[in-house]
């Protein structure tokens, strides 16, 4: 039985998540604390964006399921699942659920290339993929030298060439330019702007979180491109304790020019996408 996660019952996640969440089945980002764990379940509950899906069976909760909820995109993402028991028969009865409850939305699933239980699973149901992407990672302890920048925040008067040069990149992604714009506070916009034109661009995500991402970046060259990483980094810094990127198949030749910024491997990922 599906069913949204009750107070009364957070002692059972905790005590499932404590099992599960472990080796191969680790979820991303997911803490491990016992006292985080709560936090991050009571977070999860009051937010107004996110379902948070209970599997029980005979009132005991055997699978727990974060999801994200955009109805204006008509757009979910899976923040967080565990089982206990059955992966494949829980999994299947949130996606269910979700089917049910979401017609013609889409999902995506982030998982580590680790995960082989979700690995097995969503290829096995034809969920699509652009296959391994490897996400970076640098931390505040890292020497960066960070030099006299020509970056400035994304201002008013720039938001149409903004838009137009994003989207043009960046073609069949959930956070297009417009809504990058629209979005005052869970993005940093740093950009570039060279004789009025907007010539390069760096998003970060403003999360409230230890570890913070680059969503998009672009420059004509690598030099600019280093300003707008060095730029984000500096100002990131004075509110998270690292930063991260994720590099798709094609960019892995571009790996050594991030590594001499400070930049290391971390893991591997994959998104899988169903369309209901």
């Amino acid at each position: 039985m599906i069913s949204n996660l009750k107070l009364t019952q957070i002692d059972q996640c905790i005590q499932l998540i404590e099992k599960a969440n472990k080796g191969k089945s680790k979820v991303r980002y997911f803490p491990n604390e016992t006292n985080e764990i709560r936090k991050r379940i009571i977070k999860r509950y009051n937010s107004y964006d996110v379902e948070v899906l209970l599997f029980t069976d005979n009132k005991l909760v055997s699978g727990y399921l974060e999801l994200y909820v955009d109805m204006n995109e008509k757009y979910l993402q899976i923040y967080a699942y565990f089982a206990n028991g059955s992966f494949d028969r829980t999994l299947s009865s949130f996606l269910d659920y979700i089917r049910s409850n979401y017609p013609t939305y889409k999902l995506h699933y982030v998982v580590g290339d680790y995960n082989l239980g979700a690995i097995t699973y969503m290829e096995k149901i034809n969920a699509s993929s652009d296959g391994n992407e490897t996400m970076i990672t640098i931390s505040k302890n890292s020497n960066v030298l960070y030099d006299i920048l020509n970056v400035s925040e994304l201002q008013e008067e720039h938001y149409d060439q903004f838009i137009k040069l994003h989207d043009s990149l960046y073609k069949e992604v959930y956070w297009t330019g417009e809504l990058i714009i629209q979005e005052k506070s869970k993005f940093y916009k740093y950009v570039i702007i060279h004789e009025n034109q907007l010539i390069g661009f760096s998003i970060i995500s403003n999360f409230d979180r230890d570890e913070e991402e680059i969503y998009y970046l672009y420059a004509n060259n690598n030099k600019q491109k280093t300003q707008l990483i060095k730029h984000t980094l500096r100002k990131t810094f004075n509110r998270a304790n690292s930063v991260i990127m994720v590099l798709e198949s094609n960019e892995e030749d571009d790996l050594p020019f991030y590594e001499e910024i400070g930049f290391q491997k971390k893991e591997v990922i994959i998104t899988y996408t169903l369309e209901f």
